[in-house]
């Protein structure tokens, strides 16, 4: 990536720390770089927590917390059946509100008016940092956003590029194959329901192998190109500055053909240790080869687009040609198996009220 000499701009400067951190995480995960090591507060920083039980349970809470202590940071789970104000004072809220945001966009009352109350509390107190602002959030809830956010993210090289899978919006159906030609689609794809949070229906998605398929979808709905990828997929922790990589396993390569559509869960085949039938075993030993410049620099743009703290990007590397795809981006992913999250974690919370 080109860096001008002039005054950078804040891509520029985003992009120069991210190839900094990717590079060093790449040949390191479990070590956060130096350069993004923030100062701590002299007083205990009080982070409140709006985070589901099963989030907590996901993270390992009660561990992150007692660590927090040795860093000077109090976590406080804040109770929703009561007023926020009578909990605090806080320095930073964090937050996990991805299933409510959902509800409330798709006319649940509960959920809006709890919504309502906590943007309320946030706007009051803009001395509050809070990880993530709740409109950036929303970006990455609707699946429809997501596509059109990898597609402007796009980076062009001359021995490469970083994608996103061409993709198409139908709002309604049934609609020929010419509508998805017309968008640089062929099948095999992948289809999914426009909103990626808050029910089950988010999760379960499907692999359509040609035209006369496309008649049984359910409207609206984001189709995507399929990628073949041997089956490797290559998860991107973000929090804050730091990026860790994890190889997983993904979805074997695929062929357009006359079988009918597979359906499949999302959560069975690109978790640690997934076996699902659309797995290849032993696929994830083979780590992708990435052009780990160009990574940083289409990470650099999504930092700089979402402007968010905490979100997972999954990438895959396209047989034949080795350009990457940025398949999919979710908003405070599960961290698991990154070791450095604790750590991670809390220097993000003090570089919120010491930037």
């Amino acid at each position: 990536v080109h860096l001008s000499a002039r005054q950078p701009t804040s891509l520029q400067r985003a992009n120069r720390l991210v190839c900094c951190c990717i590079v060093e995480l790449l040949a390191n995960p479990t070590v956060a770089p130096a350069s993004c090591k923030r100062p701590m507060p002299f007083r205990m920083l009080r982070v409140g927590c709006l985070l589901s039980s099963k989030k907590q349970k996901n993270l390992n809470l009660a561990v992150i917390s007692e660590y927090a202590k040795t860093t000077n940071i109090e976590l406080v789970l804040i109770d929703t059946a009561r007023p926020i104000e009578s909990q605090g004072p806080f320095d930073v809220i964090l937050h996990k509100l991805t299933d409510e945001l959902c509800k409330a966009a798709d006319g649940d009352a509960a959920a809006a008016a709890f919504v309502q109350d906590i943007e309320s509390y946030m706007k009051a107190r803009p001395t509050v940092a809070v990880i993530d602002p709740l409109d950036r959030v929303r970006v990455l809830l609707d699946r429809r956003e997501t596509c059109r956010v990898m597609a402007e993210c796009e980076v062009l090289g001359n021995t490469g590029s970083a994608l996103g899978p061409p993709f198409a919006i139908l709002e309604t159906g049934p609609v020929s194959a010419s509508v998805l030609q017309e968008r640089g689609i062929s099948f095999p794809v992948i289809v999914k329901h426009p909103v990626a949070h808050s029910t089950q229906q988010a999760h379960q998605m499907h692999i359509v192998y040609n035209a006369a398929s496309l008649a049984s979808l359910s409207y609206p709905c984001v189709v995507q190109k399929f990628i073949n990828h041997g089956g490797v997929l290559l998860k991107l922790f973000v929090v804050g500055d730091d990026i860790y990589p994890e190889v997983r396993p993904s979805i074997k390569n695929q062929t357009a053909g006359p079988q009918l559509p597979v359906q499949f869960d999302s959560h069975t085949v690109s978790k640690s240790g997934s076996a699902s039938t659309l797995n290849e075993a032993g696929a994830h030993l083979r780590a992708p080869r990435v052009d780990k410049s160009l990574l940083a620099a289409v990470m650099a743009r999504l930092s700089a687009r979402l402007q968010l703290k905490l979100f997972g990007v999954d990438v895959v590397v396209e047989e034949g040609t080795n350009d990457l795809y940025i398949v999919d981006i979710n908003y405070f992913p599960g961290y698991a198996g990154v070791d450095a999250f604790p750590a991670s974690l809390c220097r993000l919370l003090l570089a919120a009220v010491t930037k």
